[in-house]
């Protein structure tokens, strides 16, 4: 003989009720309690030959209020009135799959919880500018309603036939790297042609939507060499964003006194000498010193310690 099932709801402190079924509720109340710091009580319960039936039609009327797995943001009176329908709706055979219990009742589906009309128009907008479909998902979560996935996004831009922009499904079709991009970049690279620059032009060819990584990717790939004073071109650039950090004159000085190993004392005091921007931390010196591979004489490390112990004993 079949031993007698039961659909319990276990109540929560702190305002969250978890539906399920157990042949022994008690026991499955100790084990919770086991690892909860706060103590639960099972608020009602009821005997069901098909109790796992009841709590997954239970589990779909509730799943808008769904916080993980089977525990739900909703008083206890509401999740003992959801197994109540559940049981009073509960189909007189058991459908194979969990999945189709939703056509068995009698109320409206979660899925209308998710789309609604703030959601709808910012998927539209979104969608046809061309944002990655997991940034509209992470976009969507932010309003009113269910949890929406990149699934959900999927079936919903079918059905309602919205289209990505014209230069997205151009890229689609056509290849990443064709012969006049290719050709444009080994023209290009060795130039001296900033990557940004490079990847606007290449975008506006043939071909599928490049980035700046895709291209410094591809020439690594062809071993393309950027020229020699294109690191101080870059250096140029840099320093005028820094409000003017770096300078030519600085960058010599720098170069010179860190191969020499001068002190770092006596080198951000000859920087800040010359003309330039003031906000000249330690940081940003060997930073710059490392980013054009300048290293220190041998034995500096050790002249430098000594040099420190001499002046606390000198003190």
């Amino acid at each position: 003989m079949a031993r007698p099932r039961y659909v319990y709801v276990i109540s929560s402190p702190f305002g969250y009720q978890k539906i399920g079924w157990s042949i022994h509720p008690e026991n499955r109340l100790r084990s919770l309690n086991g690892a909860n710091p706060m103590t639960l009580t099972v608020y009602q319960t009821w005997e069901h030959p098909r109790a796992h039936i009841v709590e997954g039609l239970a589990h779909d009327l509730l799943d808008q209020w769904r916080t993980t797995g089977e525990w739900f943001a909703v008083k206890p009176e509401v999740a003992v009135a959801a197994v109540d329908h559940a049981i009073e709706h509960l189909p007189l055979e058991t459908p194979k799959r969990l999945r189709h219990f939703k056509i068995y009742v009698n109320h409206t589906p979660s899925y209308n919880h998710i789309w609604t009309e703030d959601r709808l128009g910012l998927l539209t907008t979104l969608w046809e500018a061309g944002i990655a479909t997991s940034k509209i998902a992470k976009e969507l979560n932010t309003l009113t309603g269910a949890k929406i996935t990149i699934t959900h996004i999927g079936v919903k831009i079918t059905e309602l036939g919205i289209e990505r922009p014209i230069w997205l499904r151009g890229a689609r079709d056509g290849e990443l790297w064709t012969g006049v991009r290719q050709d444009r970049l080994i023209e290009a690279w060795p130039a001296g042609v900033l990557t940004d620059d490079l990847v606007v032009e290449l975008n506006k060819m043939p071909g599928k939507f490049l980035t700046a990584k895709a291209v410094k990717s591809r020439a690594r790939a062809l071993r393309l060499l950027r020229p020699p004073e294109h690191k101080l071109r870059l250096a140029e650039i840099s320093s005028r964003k820094q409000g003017w950090r770096w300078t030519p004159e600085r960058d010599a000085f720098l170069f010179k006194a860190y191969a020499e190993g001068m002190f770092p004392a006596y080198i951000i005091a000859g920087l800040l000498a010359l003309p330039g921007s003031q906000d000249l931390p330690w940081d940003a010196i060997r930073y710059r010193a490392k980013a054009f591979h300048v290293k220190r004489p041998d034995g500096f490390f050790r002249n430098l310690g000594q040099a420190v112990a001499e002046g606390y004993r000198a003190r």
